[in-house]
């Protein structure tokens, strides 16, 4: 009876253990397929990481004509073509015609249209009616000048004004001084050609505040600058401009074995991926829009090429300057734009200034006076390459040309200048 007992308790035991293992099996095989299932996606974020900072790396490289060490993006240009996006997708996923031939190659079946292909990520169609990859390249500019408000070079500055920087980068000056900034972005009218999107962005979209990014890159300037004036007030702080590249990659991959599946029902499939790389360059703010108040006649430009002798390129406008705000209608203000070319971006009061603006003249009092004559012997002294506007009537603006001053009869209403570029298309908004 006893070993009879055992036996049946034997088989019991094992009857139940067998029916445990049936219950506890499935959900050890769904662990096991999402174990593997999030390795996947990890590796598949890893890549498209890789592929990111790869591609950054390149769009911040400096242009260059020697295809060796070609850089990625022309940002003195303001053409979606001519800027340079295209080679930078085609460094990150390869040529078109291609397979493989990409820094992508090492992620399965990348297609970004029927001729740009790479093999090892299933990420197609960037070009396609429903894609599953987005690509957005966007650059900001910041180049901020003076800190505080009554700077020591201002008329009528404080001397001990850069005593008062911000405790840490995080904060703006007291009194901080934003004339003089250039800060950039897609986000702003006439500048959409700093950001380049390519694949599904109506559905992938940039998860990135380009105006809150600028803002703090302004803040972190603002603070080195303020450092710099307080051991140094004399220093030039234009030139110390910094810049940032972002790109951003989204990736909807599909599961390794695709087993998360109900019917219609996925879960997580496909597996969203995003990531993003922020790198500095430095962008030169000289290609950006700077103006200097000075109108030139459509008249005058007739038949003058960059080589030909001299101008006067005040000639018709009646001894007339333009001034960027309506409100701005004294000679502090005529002096302010004469020495802060970047008033043209920051104080049109009529939106983006650019081809097609409209801009007032004026003749404030005083204005052959000396300040005026000190910032055009400034112009003169350094031989400074200015960009002006061209246009007609009171005053329309149909192009900016780039000269440099020669001389100067305010009071016969001549300022000669010599010309560089006589239409110049690169900066200021068409």
């Amino acid at each position: 009876m006893v070993k009879l007992k055992n036996y049946l308790i034997s088989k019991t035991q094992t009857g139940q253990g067998l029916v445990e293992f049936a219950l506890v099996l499935p959900i050890l095989l769904l662990m096991l397929i999402g174990l593997f299932e999030m390795g996947y996606a990890i590796r598949g974020q890893m890549i498209l990481r890789n592929i990111n900072r790869e591609a950054t790396r390149l769009a911040v490289r400096p242009v260059s004509e020697d295809e060796k060490f070609a850089g990625g993006l022309d940002l003195e240009q303001t053409t979606i073509a001519e800027i340079g996006y295209q080679k930078v997708i085609t460094h990150a996923f390869g040529k078109p015609g291609t397979m493989g031939e990409g820094v992508s190659d090492q992620l399965d079946s990348i297609v970004i249209n029927d001729e740009l292909r790479t093999k090892k990520l299933d990420l197609y169609g960037l070009y396609d009616e429903d894609p599953n990859a987005t690509v957005i390249i966007s650059h900001i500019a910041v180049d901020t000048g003076k800190v505080c408000q009554d700077d020591p070079n201002l008329p009528g500055g404080n001397p001990t004004c850069y005593d008062n920087c911000p405790g840490d980068v995080t904060q703006t000056h007291p009194n901080v001084y934003t004339k003089d900034d250039l800060i950039l972005h897609a986000d702003l009218t006439g500048y959409e050609h700093l950001q380049f999107k390519i694949g599904n962005p109506d559905i992938h979209v940039s998860r990135i505040d380009l105006a809150s990014l600028a803002q703090e890159m302004a803040i972190q300037n603002d603070y080195q600058n303020c450092l710099k004036r307080k051991s140094n007030p004399n220093i030039e702080l234009r030139g110390l401009s910094n810049g940032v590249v972002v790109i951003e990659m989204f990736y909807d991959q599909s599961q390794l074995l695709g087993l998360f599946r109900v019917g219609d029902f996925t879960f997580l499939d496909p597996v969203p991926l995003y990531t993003k790389t922020i790198m500095r360059i430095d962008t030169k703010p000289e290609g950006l829009c700077e103006v200097y108040p000075i109108p030139v006649s459509n008249g005058t430009m007739n038949g003058w090429n960059p080589g030909d002798s001299s101008k006067n390129i005040w000639t018709g406008l009646n001894k007339r300057w333009l001034r960027w705000n309506s409100s701005g209608g004294n000679l502090a203000y005529l002096v302010e734009m004469l020495n802060e070319p970047r008033l043209a971006t920051n104080d049109y009061s009529g939106g983006t200034l650019g081809v097609g603006s409209t801009v007032s003249t004026f003749a404030p009092s005083g204005w052959n006076g000396q300040d005026v004559k000190d910032a055009l012997n400034e112009l003169i002294f350094t031989r400074k390459h200015i960009r002006v506007p061209v246009g007609a009537g009171s005053f329309n603006i149909n192009s900016f040309a780039i000269v440099e001053i020669v001389s100067y009869d305010l009071n016969n209403g001549i300022i000669t200048a010599k010309l560089i570029t006589k239409v110049d298309s690169r900066a200021c908004p068409n």
